[in-house]
């Protein structure tokens, strides 16, 4: 547990049942400030490993939180066997009891707060503009697990010196429909459209473009690259592998992690300028939701995780506060073996590094991928009406039950993006309090953050 040990200690060796202190004495026995936002917001105390005790499960030592007063900054905790009083209710701390409080932002204003901290990192305006715009389009599109949440992430990567702000890629090899670029840890956003540009424009020349790309830092939602083939007119298929940290992800029949939760997707243009997109973690989930179930305080789906002992659990405290257990990959075998190819195509083919290599603590991605330039196979007027023709056939099936429309890769996505621009983007308020924390390792006061989100 690291830096939290003494305190497990001073809970293990206490008399009575109930510890009813301050912050002030908690950071006496820990020997540093506790994070702002322990001081900003209860879900800070109600999650357990790198956190304080909850409900016992903490390292076995059998405490849990009690009443808690952010006001004056006082804490009680209790020993797992006594009933919390009336005024805290007994279930009010468990995991899936309470969902938190989710701030709400416009696209606007989180693009402001997200353009702020990667330029206090160090990147260019351009290199910024880039990132935030994936960003945002990530948590409009829906899928959170890659948007601002991961903010602090990249602010801990720079700090360790895992990424590179204002990187340029190298060129590997450059020959013909071939074309291998190395990002050596730059900014996976800017890093990955720039490598798919280069893609597209050498597909325009030849008709398709095989593209390696080694060693960028955490590339984001992979699904938008794909976009950006197709608004090209491009179809686009790329394999992708997570590495440079422990394992987290256990292929069918592992009782432990192997591999990263490694992306598969596949775009092709459609109708009326709404492309076709698969993007998927080959993972049941991706471990970015883990993290946002985690700090919103609910269970992840069925089938998404196992414990230590390789046991199904729906809990993510311990995969994401602990990293233990591991994710499941999605349809047995078959999820399973993709997720392999996926690591062998971004790693062994294209040259990136791989799962099972020793590792510096980062997140590295690579990608093998393949860009298409339709107008070479087919007429695109022909391409476009085939597509049309096989999303009217698709949603012309009965609704099964519980479902009331059939929706094509990528629709979810615009269902989502068109709701969090009418309504804004929600963000819980764990994610925020670690967010406003990354900001000031940068040196960015909250006066800057508040002027930012005005």
């Amino acid at each position: 547990m690291g830096k939290y040990d003494p305190l497990r200690r001073h809970l293990e060796a206490a008399s009575g049942d109930v510890w009813d202190t301050s912050f002030a004495e908690v950071e006496a026995v820990l020997a540093f400030r506790l994070p702002e936002s322990a001081r900003h917001y209860q879900a800070w105390w109600s999650n357990t490993g790198e956190h304080l005790p909850h409900k016992g499960a903490w390292m076995g030592v059998g405490w849990r939180t009690g009443r808690l007063d952010l006001t004056t900054e006082r804490v009680q905790f209790y020993r797992e066997h006594v009933r919390l009083p009336a005024t805290w209710p007994d279930e009010a701390t468990d995991l899936h009891a309470q969902r938190r409080t989710m701030p709400i932002f416009t696209p606007e204003k989180l693009h402001a707060v997200a353009s702020l901290i990667v330029r206090r990192m160090g990147s260019d305006e351009a290199e910024t503009a880039e990132v935030a715009d994936h960003l945002i389009r990530a948590n409009l599109a829906g899928h959170d697990s890659h948007g601002v949440g991961m903010l602090p992430a990249y602010v801990r990567l720079l700090q360790d010196r895992l990424l590179v702000p204002n990187q340029t890629l190298e060129t590997v090899v450059d020959f013909g429909a071939l074309l291998v670029l190395d990002a050596r840890r730059g900014f996976g956003q800017r890093m990955a459209a720039e490598a798919v540009r280069r893609a597209i424009a050498r597909a325009r020349e030849v008709g398709a473009c095989v593209l390696g790309l080694r060693n960028s830092a955490h590339i984001g939602r992979v699904g938008t690259y794909g976009e950006q083939a197709t608004r090209a007119g491009m179809a686009f298929i790329g394999y992708v592998n997570v590495a440079d940290h422990h394992d987290i992800a256990a292929p069918f029949g592992a009782g432990e992690p192997r591999l990263g939760t490694n992306p598969f997707v596949t775009a092709v243009p459609g109708p009326n300028g709404e492309p076709v997109v698969l993007d998927m973690a080959t993972t049941t989930i991706a471990a970015g939701k883990a993290r946002i179930a985690r700090n919103k305080g609910v269970a992840v789906p069925a089938d998404s995780l196992i414990d230590p002992e390789g046991r199904p659990t729906n809990d993510p405290r311990g995969f994401i506060d602990d990293r233990a257990g591991a994710l499941l990959t999605f349809g047995r075998h078959k999820g399973s073996g993709l997720a392999i190819m996926c690591e062998i195509m971004a790693g062994a083919v294209a040259g990136g590094k791989r799962a099972g290599e020793s590792y510096e603590g980062g997140i590295l991605n690579s990608m093998f991928a393949v860009i298409t330039d339709l107008s070479r196979l087919n007429d695109p007027g022909k391409a476009a009406e085939g597509v049309a023709a096989t999303a009217a056939h698709i949603r012309s099936a009965r609704p099964a039950p519980g479902f009331d429309a059939i929706l094509l890769p990528g629709e979810p996505e615009r269902r989502s993006a068109r709701e969090r621009r009418a309504n804004g983007i929600p963000v819980d308020e764990m994610t925020w309090g670690q967010i406003r924390e990354a900001a000031g390792k940068l040196g960015i006061t909250e006066a800057e953050l508040e002027h930012a989100n005005a």
